[in-house]
């Protein structure tokens, strides 16, 4: 019987042992499957951020192009931060602005200024946002040590915070300026550096173009009147902020994946683009309050020109607004001056072509969202930078003054002529930029693109556009 016993207890033995190998195996494919649909989650953000990809060339926009010796902003090899450095190293630490800025601001106009500054200084930039300056604005700090920057964006310089912190005894010195120097003098007062608009309504006697001066030049900025849109002024902002952001501002893998999302999402694998965003809310420093029939005018003036595949992202802090905006375009879509609604109008396919964030962080009633006590200010900054990254991969552009707008031209260059600033009342754009086109077809004898000559029955809109 002893016998029996052992014989029926092996195979116990054995039979659990290979449950448990089984259960391993197993194991190891569901990890397999999460690994390789993580791959492909990054490997969509990989391709999303591709377009921010700075070449080598200086940048330019159309005959104006910006040299980099002349604002400061070369950019420097950053140090090897796996070892203390062994010849005197400084540092310029960029803390943030004023008070009340709002997310774009702080991040991308002072981020951008503060690196090219250190640039033109020969200093390594260390973006350490001091949350004592960014209170009333953003979220506090999950501990003393913790940097906000580092929840949105990688360390412009890897490991930079442990690098200074473990040799700062050794040939480093930090440079950090006073709060003044971010505001007012960088962010108003001085020339060199870049900004979203004009702030405050210039005089008439400021007329004159910002010159290209160094950032070591503190003169005031002579401006033009507030009321009038200085397409190259706003070029060379943009050029600048552009030089520094494509190498500086790289999301977190985990924003990527969030933003990549949203994307397909909105676009469904469909062409072409266009991004809207309307700023409703605190509209101060000069800036005039957009109408909601000035953004839906260049809407419906973008559906009729690609009927059947244009799709539009329509980004606001302001529900009020987006409300107002997709009623406007409702009543008078398509070309429909009339009170009454089109007889042909469809809402259900219109809607299916503007689409808007479902999002629990925008303001209704009028004050801006990031100053709101029932929003999660870490959640409204999240939403913001996941708009301004869809936004840039869009073909084209619809917005008026304001920072979050001009963090999309930062990271999208070409946006500058495919793209409609409606802040101003003189000088700004007479023709939408998709009334003039320039369209390819992929020819695979030629090996490449061709212009396009449409064929009796061919849409405009089934072809490839590229930038002019």
């Amino acid at each position: 019987m002893a016998w029996i016993w052992m014989i029926f207890s092996s195979t116990i033995i054995v039979f659990l042992l290979s449950r448990e190998v089984d259960s391993r195996k197993s194991g190891d494919i569901r990890r397999h499957r999460r690994s390789d649909k993580k791959e492909k989650e990054d490997a969509m953000s990989t391709t999303l951020l591709s377009q921010f990809v700075e070449t080598k060339s200086s940048p330019s926009i159309g005959s104006l192009q910006y040299d980099r010796a002349a604002i400061g902003a070369k950019p420097l090899v950053c140090p090897d931060t796996r070892k203390c450095p062994e010849k005197e190293t400084t540092i310029f630490r960029i803390q943030g602005g004023d008070a009340q800025a709002a997310f774009a601001s702080i991040f991308f106009l002072y981020v951008v200024n503060g690196v090219q500054y250190a640039w033109y200084k020969g200093y390594v930039p260390w973006i350490d946002l001091d949350p004592s300056w960014l209170k009333k604005t953003m979220p506090l700090p999950k501990n003393a040590e913790h940097n906000l920057w580092e929840d949105f964006f990688d360390p412009y310089c890897a490991n930079i915070t442990q690098w200074i912190n473990r040799c700062n005894d050794n040939k480093l010195h930090i440079v950090q300026m006073p709060r003044s120097f971010w505001f007012p003098q960088v962010h108003i007062q001085y020339a060199w550096p870049v900004r979203a608009w004009y702030y405050m309504k210039c005089p008439d006697a400021c007329r004159r173009r910002e010159r290209q001066v160094s950032c070591t030049d503190h003169k005031r900025l002579l401006c033009p009147k507030s009321n009038v849109y200085d397409r190259e002024l706003y070029a060379s902002w943009r050029i600048k902020g552009h030089t520094v952001a494509s190498r500086v501002h790289r999301p977190t893998k985990r924003i990527m994946r969030q933003a990549s999302r949203v994307f397909r999402e909105f676009s469904q694998h469909s062409h072409p683009t266009l991004a809207v965003h309307a700023r409703g809310t605190d509209k101060g420093h000069g800036r005039r309050r957009v109408d909601a029939s000035e953004f839906g005018y260049t809407i419906i003036s973008f559906l009729h020109t690609f009927p059947d595949k244009g799709r539009v992202y329509l980004a606001s802090e302001d529900s009020a607004l987006i409300d107002s905006i997709i009623s406007f375009c409702q009543k008078h879509y398509p070309w429909n001056d009339n009170d009454t609604e089109s007889s042909d109008f469809n809402s259900s396919t219109l809607m299916h072509r503007i689409y808007v964030r479902d999002i629990q962080t925008r303001s209704s009633n009028r004050i801006a969202n990031f100053k709101l006590n029932d929003k999660n200010r870490l959640s409204v900054a999240k939403d913001v930078l996941i708009d301004i990254l869809v936004m840039s991969h869009c073909e084209f552009f619809v917005h008026a003054a304001s920072a979050v707008s001009e963090a999309v031209f930062y990271l999208n260059l070409r946006l500058h002529d495919r793209s409609v600033n409606l802040e101003f009342t003189r000088g700004k754009q007479i023709t939408m930029p998709w009334s003039n086109l320039e369209l390819f077809r992929f020819d695979p004898g030629a090996n490449g693109f061709r212009p396009l000559q449409l064929k009796d029955g061919e849409r405009a809109e089934d072809f490839y556009i590229f930038p002019a």
